[in-house]
C-alpha cells in the first residue's frame, strides 16, 4: 500500500513500487487492452487576428487507432464586414487521403451578421473512424468583403490506441 507523503514543495513523492499494478506492465498480456483505454482529444486549427480567413485546406489529424469524432465547432473573434460568409467542412480520407468526404450533414457557416466569438457546432453525419484515416479542415471564404478574422475551428475525437 502506497504512503503518500505530505505535499509540501510541490512534489508528490510515493514509496517505491507504489505503481506496481499489472495494467502498466510492458508485458503485453499482463497490461490493460487498448480496447478498454480510449484517449479523448482536441485538435485545432486557428488563424491570426489581423490576417483575413482565406480559402484554405490544412491536414488536421492522422488516426492512430479507430474512434469517433464527437464535436466540431467553429468561432471568430471578428465576424468580418458585410457580406462575409465562412463555410467550415471537416472532411475525412478512408485510408486513402486523395479520396476526402464530409463526415457533417451540412457545412458549418459563419456570417458577418453572427456575433464576434459565437461558437457555432456542427453536426456529425459520419462519425466513426479507424486507423489511419485522414482528416482534414476545409475553409470556403465568400462575400464581397471578405475580412473575417481569428477563426478557431475544433473537432473533438474520442480514439481507441492502437494495440502492439
Amino acid at each position: 500500500m502506497a504512503t503518500l507523503i505530505p505535499f509540501t514543495s510541490g512534489q508528490m513523492l510515493l514509496d517505491d513500487a507504489s505503481l506496481g499494478n499489472p495494467i502498466w506492465s510492458s508485458s503485453k498480456g499482463l497490461r490493460l487492452s487498448a480496447d478498454k483505454a480510449i484517449s479523448h482529444f482536441i485538435k485545432e486549427y486557428w488563424s491570426p487576428v489581423g490576417t483575413n480567413v482565406v480559402d484554405l485546406t490544412i491536414p488536421l489529424h492522422i488516426a492512430r487507432g479507430p474512434g469517433t469524432v464527437v464535436g466540431v465547432e467553429v468561432t471568430a473573434i471578428d465576424t468580418g464586414g458585410s457580406t462575409s460568409i465562412l463555410a467550415v467542412d471537416i472532411q475525412k480520407g478512408d485510408n486513402d487521403p486523395t479520396a476526402f468526404a464530409t463526415i457533417l450533414s451540412s457545412t458549418i457557416a459563419l456570417i458577418d451578421t453572427d456575433n464576434n466569438l459565437l461558437v457555432v457546432s456542427g453536426t456529425i453525419n459520419d462519425a466513426a473512424y479507424d486507423a489511419g484515416d485522414v482528416f482534414q479542415v476545409v475553409l470556403a471564404m465568400s462575400g464581397t468583403t471578405e475580412t473575417m478574422q481569428g477563426l478557431l475551428v475544433a473537432v473533438a475525437f474520442q480514439e481507441h490506441p492502437q494495440d502492439d
